[in-house]
């Protein structure tokens, strides 16, 4: 690789080693945890068979080519298998397979076909949707000022402004009803996610370099996200690669639990509804969020909580991860298909999450498939409440 040279991958040789090859990571006999095994069912498709991969091409004893650079980018990256490895031995699984896929695109066998299409363009209009950038902030209400000198910048992403303009006005509503004030910043970029879990770190880090120094020229203090995506990259990825960050990330999940723990916020009306949570990746296995969402759920009057079999670090995730939901759409769907089935179990009206990524593809296969449950996101809810 790379004239014969094993770039990313050769940072986590110890760990790669450190494998005992004990299956766990791909179901073993849990075979209803990773979505790559439930799909393929193949050895490669497990993260024991992505470590075994890694170490083949450090050895010089496998060299890179299409198929396996497919492989390699059909896993959402959801970290079951981290999660799993935790309880045995711990191994950064999900960095590594990050790791694996920059080396693929150092050789020109990365990112996916689709993939690159969206990376062109996130270069040229620094979102993923193939929107212009200025339609960033369309879904603001008319007559509603969010340019002032708040020091909480509210960073709402790409896939809401462009794709689920209702999350973000819900949002906006929310924070209205408990009076606080928040920025939205027009020159935002997207936060990189896309980037960084295709491969393609390079033009992760020009988008990173951009918001961070929007960040300090706004002097924000706090910044808070709906998007789970963009709350791991901006909460983790970022420090990572370019060092501390002064200003403190939540989700809205966290901000709103501590309003409504302060009395800032309160909530007049009701749902009388059963309403079932899903986990998403980033904001679960990826940054530990659990208890927020579910708390924040609970306080609604007349809303019964009701859970999944599969829920919280055992979650299983909605397909859309990883950049399968753009290179392998049908992929995406099935493991969706999966969840919903287990969502309709619970005989809750609601299916609830806390992504819109997530609830883009749970919806997706809801309705192909004629199922009952309302899918919506945790701000949409609130915002009938308040």
């Amino acid at each position: 690789m790379n004239g014969g040279k094993v770039m990313q991958i050769s940072e986590y040789y110890n760990q790669i080693w450190k494998c005992g090859r004990c299956g766990y990571c791909g179901g073993g006999y849990l075979e209803d945890r990773c979505p790559s095994r439930f799909l393929g069912r193949f050895e490669s498709s497990t993260a024991r068979g992505k470590l075994l991969i890694a170490r083949a091409l450090m050895n010089g004893e496998l060299h890179p080519s299409p198929e396996l650079a497919k492989r390699i980018y059909e896993c959402t990256l959801c970290g079951s298998c981290e999660t799993i490895c935790d309880r045995i031995i711990h191994l950064d699984l999900v960095d590594i397979l990050e790791a694996l896929r920059a080396d693929m695109a150092d050789v020109g066998l990365g990112p996916m076909p689709r993939h690159k299409e969206i990376l062109d363009w996130i270069k040229k209009e620094h979102n993923p949707y193939m929107e212009k950038h200025e339609d960033r902030v369309k879904w603001i209400p008319q007559g509603k000022d969010v340019s002032g000198q708040s020091k909480i910048l509210y960073f709402t992403g790409c896939t809401a402004p462009y794709r689920q303009p209702e999350i973000s006005r819900a949002s906006l509503q929310v924070m209205d009803a408990a009076g606080v004030e928040v920025l939205v910043a027009p020159k935002e970029w997207c936060c990189g996610s896309v980037a960084f879990r295709t491969g393609a770190r390079d033009v992760g880090l020009d988008l990173a370099n951009h918001n961070v120094e929007l960040f300090r020229s706004l002097g924000v203090e706090t910044i808070v996200t709906h998007c789970p995506g963009c709350y791991r990259t901006l909460k983790l990825d970022y420090p990572k690669l370019l060092g501390e960050m002064p200003w403190k990330v939540l989700h809205f999940s966290e901000f709103v639990e501590d309003l409504l723990g302060r009395g800032k916020l309160q909530l007049n009306g009701r749902i009388d509804a059963k309403v079932t949570y899903h986990d998403p990746c980033h904001l679960g296995r990826h940054t530990g969020v659990y208890d927020p969402p579910r708390r924040v759920l609970k306080s609604i009057p007349g809303l019964e909580l009701v859970e999944m079999e599969r829920t919280r670090e055992d979650a299983w995730c909605c397909g859309a991860g990883g950049g399968v939901k753009s290179a392998f759409p049908d992929s995406a769907l099935k493991v969706a298909n999966e969840r919903i089935k287990e969502a309709e179990q619970t005989a809750a009206q609601y299916l609830v999450t806390t992504c819109p990524f997530c609830r883009q593809n749970l919806k997706d296969s809801s309705d192909s498939s004629g199922g009952h449950l309302q899918v919506c996101d945790l701000m949409e809810l609130l915002a009938r409440v308040i």
